[in-house]
């Protein structure tokens, strides 16, 4: 059976680790280890993940999302590789529905779909664009996974300061092919909630087309704040 590493970029996130992990640990369809990529928190994160099995607090060198992913995965131990935010939970059965995806040798990479914790139809709209396998519709949230040995091999994600999970998606689609599993993630709407949800909404579109346009997201970063806590 393959064993699956998630990987979990952390920065003060105790209170969701609190809900996380027990759900994580209740995936009983493949082994599984997780390794929390802290960026360098000062809440009791590291006391939260000690209480938990099969759980590695990673002290990274660096802050940055792309930097910790990279820096636990080269610790990883598993033959597959999920990224998944804190604040997202998986599906029931996702990992068995990943191991059986990846079971096929034409599939090199993949995610799933999303749905948001707060049910209206502005949100059920964003989780039915998250349905559509583009990379313009699918993001870190949604739960990236793949073969450690193709991750390794692509040099993992780059060292952006923000959009290194769309970065990363070009690279994968080149080598193979992207699925994108029925079965929806649930993530936070915390961020949309604390800046307004249009106002969120439409500067992800802006900063994902200047992105796509050549704009470096090292310039797009500054319209892009770190915190999401609402």
């Amino acid at each position: 059976m393959s064993k699956i590493s998630i990987i979990i970029p952390v920065l003060n996130e105790a209170q969701n680790l609190k809900r996380r992990l027990p759900e994580l640990l209740q995936l009983e369809e493949a082994a599984l280890e997780i390794l929390l990529a802290d960026g360098g928190s000062t809440d009791n994160g590291r006391l939260v993940a000690a209480q938990f099995p099969h759980t590695r607090w990673i002290d990274c060198p660096r802050k940055g999302r792309s930097y910790q992913m990279n820096h636990a995965a080269k610790l990883a131990k598993g033959d597959v590789l999920l990224f998944l935010h804190a604040d997202t939970s998986l599906p029931r059965k996702a990992l068995c529905h990943i191991k059986s995806s990846l079971d096929n040798p034409t599939v090199f990479a993949g995610s799933f779909c999303m749905r948001f914790d707060r049910e209206d139809w502005f949100y059920r709209l964003c989780a039915g664009l998250s349905r559509l396998n583009f990379s313009f519709s699918t993001y870190g949230d949604q739960g990236l996974f793949l073969r450690k040995p193709d991750f390794d091999r692509l040099g993992g994600f780059k060292t952006l300061p923000f959009l290194e999970d769309v970065e990363i998606q070009s690279r994968l689609r080149k080598q193979g092919k992207f699925i994108k599993l029925p079965m929806a993630v649930v993530t936070s709407v915390r961020r949309f909630e604390r800046n307004g949800r249009f106002r969120q909404a439409g500067l992800n579109l802006l900063l994902l087309t200047a992105y796509y346009l050549g704009f470096s997201a090292h310039t797009l970063k500054k319209w892009y704040p770190d915190k999401k806590r609402g």
